[in-house]
């Protein structure tokens, strides 16, 4: 099912400006709102494996996730899916893989500032039971600009992992700006790989509103690592455009 390119933006932009980027107050709570942005997909065939996305957008039939870039390549694309929430899922296929242009492939794992990638998936029609899992998916918003800013800063993040624990631990990008990294309180594993990253804001009188800021990239001997992304990059821009 094809969408129209403003009606992706658009989306995305609500989904922002309802999570409530600028609001102070960072919150150490845990958010349920942030589960229900959470996928795990299930890619079906002969090397079967699983990984995790952030919705950041729904529209008709399709959803538009983050996830970590050495999850999937363009080459994917047209590939059958299971979109899985819990113990449910949505069958459908890849639709466009649009990986961070400045990602390479790394000849030994390591944590990289660039591995992220915006996917397309096309959800098959309704069958039985699923309907409500297609309506219990809720869109995250994403952040309008870097957090933590590229000087660097310290940061108190909300990580869901492949089971859906909620982990809420500081982090920092004064390394690398363009890398968050944590210590050992969280170490991914197989399969947490592309979860999302979030600031949570305390909004007066409402629930915590929870934003995107990065994709768990893997881990190191320190502890875990993600990559930030924001709707400034110009790569992001230009994949939306492009859905």
């Amino acid at each position: 099912m094809r969408f129209s390119k403003v009606a992706i933006l658009s989306a995305l932009l609500a989904a922002t400006a309802n999570a409530g980027e600028g609001v102070p107050g960072p919150s150490d709570r845990a958010s349920s709102g942030i589960g229900e942005s959470q996928v795990t997909i299930i890619l079906r065939g002969p090397r079967s494996y699983r990984f995790q996305a952030t919705v950041i957008a729904k529209r008709g039939r399709v959803l538009v996730a983050v996830t970590a870039a050495h999850c999937l390549a363009a080459a994917e694309a047209g590939k059958s899916v299971l979109i899985r929430r819990g113990e449910s899922a949505l069958r459908g296929r890849i639709g466009k893989v649009f990986r961070n242009p400045a990602y390479q492939e790394p000849r030994f794992p390591q944590l990289m500032g660039t591995d992220n990638a915006i996917v397309s998936l096309h959800v098959d029609p309704d069958v039985e039971g699923e309907v409500g899992v297609w309506e219990g998916i809720r869109a995250a918003g994403v952040a309008t600009g870097p957090v933590p800013p590229a000087a660097g800063q310290k940061v108190v993040v909300h990580i869901p992992d492949q089971s859906g624990k909620e982990h809420v631990l500081p982090a920092g990008n004064f390394s690398n700006p363009k890398i968050l990294t944590w210590g050992p309180k969280f170490h991914p594993v197989g399969g947490d790989s592309g979860s999302g990253v979030f600031l949570v804001r305390d909004v007066p009188g409402a629930k915590p509103a929870p934003i995107l800021i990065g994709v768990v990239v893997g881990a190191d001997d320190r502890g875990g690592g993600a990559s930030l992304i924001h709707m400034r990059h110009p790569w992001v821009v230009q994949s939306l455009k492009d859905e």
